[in-house]
């Protein structure tokens, strides 16, 4: 089974391109911010971890992850969010490979890995190709404060607090530029599935 790793900063349209593969091709997705979600749910080893690092002002009174909590200690902190790193993603690792295994027992011949910190983790054995989605850093910010009700200032400050698209572009096998409509997006990613990945499968 062959692994087709999306990622890209945030904003910049990973997940539509991912969508847009399982839509028009079938590809199952498998998206590493639902795995790691599940990673530090209630009653799980991931969620214990991260209190005992942390401390109890990161659980809400249900019992689960206070997610902002945790992000207002990590964001400007790079030794908390290596450190939260370091529980997260083994626990990440090995739900992925989980899935991997489900989809291999259907017989599934390939699938998209939705990950936006693909590059940052160095998670390159993760996937036989890599695709790094770009987009107008305007174009960014728009869709960030859309989303998620921030300021413009704020959603610069976590577009900075990332590795720049021009570091992680040495590592990946193929860009793609979203920075027109949904269609373009979808006829541009299809078309490079089929230049660039769809011969992988043939190969076994």
């Amino acid at each position: 089974m062959k692994i087709l790793g999306i990622t890209g900063g945030i904003g910049s349209g990973k997940t539509a391109v991912a969508k847009i593969l399982n839509r028009e091709l079938g590809a199952p997705v498998i998206d590493a911010d639902d795995l790691a979600r599940k990673a530090v749910e209630p009653g799980t080893p991931g969620l214990t971890e991260v209190v005992e690092a942390f401390g109890p002002a990161v659980v809400l009174e249900d019992g689960s992850l206070d997610r902002k909590a945790l992000a207002a200690i990590v964001f400007h902190d790079e030794k908390a969010r290596k450190r939260l790193n370091g529980i997260v993603h083994p626990q990440v690792e090995a739900l992925f490979y989980k899935k991997v295994e489900e989809e291999k027992q259907k017989g599934t011949s390939w699938l998209v890995y939705d990950c936006p910190l693909m590059v940052e983790e160095k998670l390159f054995h993760q996937a036989d190709r890599i695709w790094l989605v770009r987009a107008p850093e305007k174009e960014r910010i728009r869709r960030i404060v859309a989303r998620s009700g921030i300021t413009e200032e704020e959603a610069k400050a976590r577009m900075d607090a990332q590795m720049p698209d021009e570091e992680k572009e040495a590592y990946v096998h193929s860009v793609v530029w979203n920075d027109g409509s949904m269609e373009a997006l979808s006829r541009v990613a299809v078309h490079l599935w089929e230049k660039s990945f769809k011969i992988l499968l043939s190969i076994g």
